[in-house]
């Protein structure tokens, strides 16, 4: 006697009474297809399926050194490189350092709070120009909001 039987789409395990989606309405199917098809074919943003096709480090598939690493850090340098030209590279890395900055001992809707602040309003940063100068406050620009071609997400 069959332990299960299937409704559709949908197998129903009478063993331990569970249903099973086939493939065909798997989460990739339903929902990150369809997330894939409006940001790449409606909105004409790029996408890239990296999951178990990833290959890490600085000249792999997406730059990364592991799978925790969310902000693309190549992407992120040449677009601050972009919208604020003409600053020594320690200005841009440091930018980066501080939009990736972990902290513990905050709670995540602060975090989430600051983050958004330095995507929306730009990242404060201190750092020596060319000349050998301090430049203190100096608030370098994340995202393009008069362009959003610019931009690159």
């Amino acid at each position: 006697m069959s332990k299960g039987r299937t409704l559709g789409q949908v197998t129903f395990n009478q063993e331990i009474g569970v249903q099973i989606m086939t493939r065909e309405y798997s989460e990739d199917r339903l929902i990150e297809q369809t997330a894939i098809d409006l940001f790449f074919n409606q909105l004409g943003w790029d996408t890239l399926l990296a999951y178990n096709k990833e290959t890490f480090g600085e000249d792999g598939t997406l730059g990364r050194l592991n799978k925790k690493e969310v902000v693309i850090k190549k992407t992120v340098l040449a677009k601050l490189k972009q919208f604020n030209p003409g600053l020594p590279e320690q200005a841009y890395k440091l930018a980066y350092e501080k939009l990736i900055e972990e902290s513990s001992t905050k709670s995540l809707a602060e975090i989430n709070y600051e983050k958004h602040q330095l995507l929306r309003n730009g990242i404060a940063i201190d750092f020596i120009n060319d000349r050998g100068e301090p430049v203190k406050n100096k608030t370098l620009k994340v995202i393009d909001f008069d362009k959003a071609e610019n931009n690159h997400f």
